[in-house]
């Protein structure tokens, strides 16, 4: 691709004097243009975009002086480099006019012809000098502006002098509120410095990294600050998530001991009382292996429905559960619930009360539900003292059904309350009743698949209310699937 050619304007209404320097210039590889009056020449300045304006003082419709504030006070034509030129009788002082007005270069004709073409070459060379400076100004410029990290120039008196895009960003504050503003944090160093900057309501986090330098005589330093919130948060996130993960390892086998414990229990009562009936049967009475056997079908009991209810859990946790929404009548759920617990309720004199109207029903699952009644029974039972009561009772709110099932058991303070689904911790029982409280755990994540909620209240020796809200019963009634 060719050089283009440096473009050079002569206004010059002196026709012989025009003629002359296009002779010179032309031979210099200069592309060469003319005009001969003020405004003839401002027109092709306009339109051609020169590199160098030769410009004579003395023209025939404006002055010299007129053109050249005309051009360097537009923003489009100000790099424009302009050499006045003039006569040896002009007046002395506008060559100190010119160069106030904005004039590069003066020229007092006559001049030989070497000394034209040698002082237009060095013209030029200086406009070429300026120009690649400018350019490499403006592309840094652009580089700073354009840089995803912040950029600051600070001053010796830690005073901002120069503020790209991205710092703006961070400060939220444009480049000219930010100018001469003193910059409130350490400027010395080489080592990358966290910092948090306060912005608005939010705050930013910063990496920031210090380079000392001057410009000229003075000292200045070049921040780099290099936006981590969002590192930061992710960390923060992670370092969460890998928390709740260990903590719910913690809890797992936390639970998973406490099960081993509570199975041990009834094994070694059925081991026990097994051997004695194969080694002792011939020397027991009738009442004796009655009375075993039914400690026997007690812990298998225990068993059995510990085992269930870690199988119900496990399908939850592993996302194996499946739904099977069909009609339910709330009132006979219950009752069938309460038979399985009458001998345990009647061994501690417990008066178990269905008070759910029997015009009750809705769509759930009916392994959800007397999953649900099995474990707030048992529950409720192993709580309550000798004489107590438990009741369950239901009603409709709009779209929703609010079931709950209260007794006038021990009871609970607030921090066990707080602490009833911590696995750390383990609720009080009478008749030294022992368990994982899986069941409750069990109770609030069924509750939640079917988009549903559990509360708890208590009171120290004023009993617990279990209150179970299921949500959206005609949709869920509408789409069962």
């Amino acid at each position: 691709m060719e050089k283009e050619q440096f473009s050079i304007l002569i206004i010059d209404d002196d026709i012989e004097r025009n003629l002359i320097l296009q002779t010179l210039l032309i031979p210099m590889d200069f592309s060469v243009i003319s005009a001969h009056t003020g405004e003839g020449g401002i027109q092709l300045i306009k339109d051609l975009q020169p590199e160098m304006v030769i410009l004579d003082v003395k023209l025939p419709d404006i002055s010299g002086f007129d053109v050249l504030e005309k051009i360097k006070s537009q923003d489009s034509l100000k790099n424009c480099f302009v050499i006045l030129i003039s006569s040896a009788l002009i007046n002395s002082d506008d060559q100190s006019k010119g160069f106030e007005t904005g004039a590069d270069g003066y020229l007092v004709f006559p001049l030989s012809n070497r000394e034209f073409s040698a002082r237009i070459q060095a013209f030029v060379r200086h406009k070429q000098t300026i120009d690649s400076l400018r350019n490499s100004e403006q592309l840094l410029k652009t580089v700073l502006e354009n840089t995803a990290d912040g950029m600051l120039m600070i001053d010796y008196e830690g005073k901002i002098k120069f503020a790209n895009n991205a710092a703006q960003r961070l400060f939220h504050r444009t480049a000219n509120k930010m100018k001469n503003l003193v910059f409130g944090l350490p400027i010395t160093g080489t080592e990358k410095t966290v910092i948090d900057i306060p912005a608005d309501e939010n705050v930013i986090t910063a990496e920031i990294e210090v380079t000392e330098t001057g410009i000229g005589k003075q000292k200045v330093s070049i921040v780099t600050l290099h936006d981590i919130t969002e590192h930061r948060k992710t960390a923060e996130k992670m370092t969460d998530q890998i928390d709740l993960l260990l903590n719910k390892e913690r809890h797992q086998d936390k639970m998973f001991s406490m099960i081993a414990h509570d199975l041990r229990s009834p094994f070694n009562v059925l081991l026990n009382l097994t051997e004695a009936l194969v080694e002792d049967n011939e020397d027991m009475s009738r009442e004796e292996i009655i009375r075993h056997l039914g400690s026997i079908y007690n812990s298998s009991q225990k068993v059995f429905n510990l085992l269930i209810n870690l199988l119900e859990w496990s399908r939850i946790k592993t996302g194996n559960w499946q739904q099977y929404p069909q009609n339910i009548d709330l009132r006979n759920s219950v009752s069938e619930v309460f038979v399985l617990y009458k001998e345990m309720a009647f061994k501690k004199n417990i008066a178990l009360i269905n008070r759910i109207p029997s015009d009750i029903h809705f769509y759930i699952d009916a392994n959800i539900l007397r999953t649900l009644f099995r474990n707030l029974a048992s529950n409720a039972i192993k709580f309550t003292s000798q004489g107590g009561y438990v009741a369950v009772d239901a009603k409709h709110e709009g779209a929703y059904l609010k079931v709950w099932v209260e007794d006038n058991g021990v009871g609970m303070t607030d921090e066990k309350l707080h602490n009833l689904f911590d696995r750390d911790h383990i609720g009080e029982k009478t008749h030294q009743e022992s368990g994982t409280g899986l069941g409750l755990f069990l109770c609030r994540e069924l509750i939640e698949v079917t988009g549903g909620k559990l509360e708890i209240t208590s009171a120290p020796n004023q009993g617990t209310t279990v209150t179970c809200t299921f949500f959206n019963l005609n949709d869920y009634a509408n789409n069962p699937s």
